[in-house]
């Protein structure tokens, strides 16, 4: 089975698609690639006892991403917005809907949204339209938060 590239449609900001853009992304994979062939040719050229020097630096960089990781989460986290520097656990938070409460508490609305769970985009709708309440959906239990955390170190 071929592989589904992605459709941003949903949670792209001024979704156009301008000629300028799509003229300028072609250089921009141009670019990519010749990058790409830029790069094994001098990894081509690096001496064996270098190579095996840049592997291990690797493995200590990794090394120090988890150590940092977990002095995040026993110590907190740590940002100098001034220097870019960031030792972050960020939270993130994906909600869902319970199609059972919302089919008790919200019958008409429900029956738009609902097909084998909660139809995330049409439920958006009906929230955007005002005719549900997330607060009111939060209250009655039908709405689900799932915490995600993302680590950003730079």
């Amino acid at each position: 089975m071929e592989k589904k590239n992605p459709d941003f449609s949903a949670s792209a900001v001024n979704l156009t698609n301008p000629a300028i853009v799509q003229n300028y992304l072609t250089i921009y994979h141009a670019d990519c690639q010749s990058l790409a062939d830029l790069q094994a040719q001098a990894a081509a050229c690096v001496p064996l006892d270098l190579q095996a020097e840049i592997r291990a630096y690797q493995e200590i960089l990794a090394k120090d991403q988890r150590n940092l990781r977990t002095l995040i989460d026993s110590d907190g986290s740590y940002q100098d917005i001034e220097k870019g520097i960031y030792a972050i656990k960020q939270r993130k938070v994906s909600v869902s809907y319970d199609p059972h409460l919302l089919r008790t508490c919200h019958r008409v609305e429900a029956e738009l949204v609902i097909e084998e769970t909660v139809n995330r985009t049409k439920i958006e709708g009906l929230l955007k339209a005002k005719l549900l309440d997330a607060i009111a959906l939060k209250a009655e239990g039908i709405t689900r938060e799932t915490e995600t955390f993302a680590y950003i170190i730079k």
